[in-house]
């Protein structure tokens, strides 16, 4: 009789969704990292990344919207998703997925199987914000900046059943700062731009396997990235060649080491207008992706396992320079040891090196984690990390 109790409850109880009627599924489903913006304030962000939303019963939902709210002590913070907003985000997965882009899927919900793996089940995008029977809502990237400890995320999807009952479904990721287990050295040798560095406008922190990734950039006196002579010859970019080290002991796991860079698909072209490059390389890296998503995206690549006290991490180091890899699949590498050079293979018109930490061995579905550098050091000493701009040389008459 337990069952059917059970059962009878679920339906009866005020603002509960009957059992199978609808399931949230989160990625990740463990602990969000917070990340100190401004540790003389107390300032940390977030972000809530994927949310999904699957009618897993027989009649019709409706959407009406989401509702997260990030709490910590007797603070909150609360954010209103409309339902528009994230059926707009939907509808752009379904587009990906209908371009035979499902591996973008499969990263955005740590599920090889992407939705369907994640739910257990056969699932498909919605056009709308009606769900009908296995139909979901997927959407992600929700940045919170707050100025207390965070302690949890609460996420909430508000629906309604074709009677007009109107229905909270909840779920709650813990909010913890991320303790890395292995001080790692840095990648490259010498002064370096460190470009997105995690925060909101990183290009890399909306996504969740590149969260806490950097790019280490090499400019001149005068922030310039390569030597003005031409762009389409990667040795006039600063830093290409240097040499790329691994960060600390390790085995490789997994190599990328045939690529080799098509400079001018990747570059603005004689006059061509920003926009119209922008979407004609974004075309040409589509069409890369569709055939070997990793090497398109991340170019020349090794990834190294590292383990210290029975915890593991997973460092990989891209767009390496055509024909510089080193190393193999097994071999077991020194820290310090050169595994590869600065360069531009992949998704990547400028040379530069990417690195980022993750939690499994898939740097492309396993998510990102904050790292710890031992040997850098700011070249300036500031309150503010500042970043490189350049004003034009005008000729003002007073």
């Amino acid at each position: 009789m337990r069952p059917i109790l059970l059962f009878i409850l679920a339906v009866l109880l005020p603002g509960s969704a009957p059992a199978q009627e609808v399931e949230i599924r989160l990625a990740p489903d463990g602990a969000l990292y917070a990340h100190t913006t401004n540790a003389r304030q107390g300032y940390a962000d977030l972000v809530v990344h994927t949310i999904a939303i699957a009618n897993t019963g027989r009649e019709p939902l409706t959407l009406d919207g989401l509702r997260i709210t990030v709490q910590g002590g007797d603070h909150a913070i609360t954010r209103t998703i409309p339902a528009a907003q994230a059926v707009a985000q939907s509808a752009d997965y379904a587009g990906m997925m209908e371009a035979g882009m499902d591996v973008l899927i499969a990263a955005q919900t740590l599920n090889p199987d992407g939705l369907d793996g994640l739910f257990g089940q056969a699932v498909r995008l919605s056009p709308d914000a009606m769900l009908e029977a296995g139909e979901a809502v997927l959407t992600n990237g929700y940045h919170f900046s707050v100025g207390f400890p965070p302690e949890r995320a609460v996420i909430t999807a508000i629906l309604q059943r074709p009677d007009g009952t109107v229905f909270n479904l909840s779920e709650t990721l813990a909010v913890t700062r991320y303790d890395p287990p292995i001080a790692y050295i840095s990648p490259v040798d010498g002064t370096w731009l460190m470009h997105a560095i995690p925060g909101i406008q990183s290009h890399h922190r909306l996504n969740l396997v590149t969260e806490f990734a950097v790019d280490f950039f090499r400019v001149d006196a005068e922030g310039e990235t390569h030597d003005g002579r031409d762009p389409l010859d990667a040795s006039t970019w600063y830093g290409y060649g240097e040499p790329v080290r691994a960060v600390a002991d390790g085995e490789v796991v997994f190599v990328i080491a045939d690529q080799v860079q098509d400079r001018a698909a990747m570059m603005r072209q004689d006059g061509e207008t920003r926009q119209d490059a922008g979407r004609r390389i974004q075309r040409y890296n589509f069409m890369r992706m569709r055939e070997n998503f990793r090497a398109a995206a991340g170019g020349n690549l090794v990834t190294l396992r590292h383990e210290e006290n029975g915890r593991v991490e997973y460092s990989s180091y891209g767009h390496l320079a055509a024909g510089s890899v080193t190393v193999e699949a097994g071999d077991f590498v020194r820290q310090g040891q050169v595994i590869g050079r600065v360069g531009d293979t992949g998704d990547s018109a400028a040379v530069h090196l990417h690195f980022q930490i993750n939690e499994g061995p898939d740097a492309f579905m396993s998510r990102s984690l904050p790292a710890m550098f031992t040997d850098l050091e700011p070249v300036e000493v500031s309150l503010d990390p500042g970043r490189f701009v350049r004003a034009p040389v005008r000729d003002w008459e007073n």
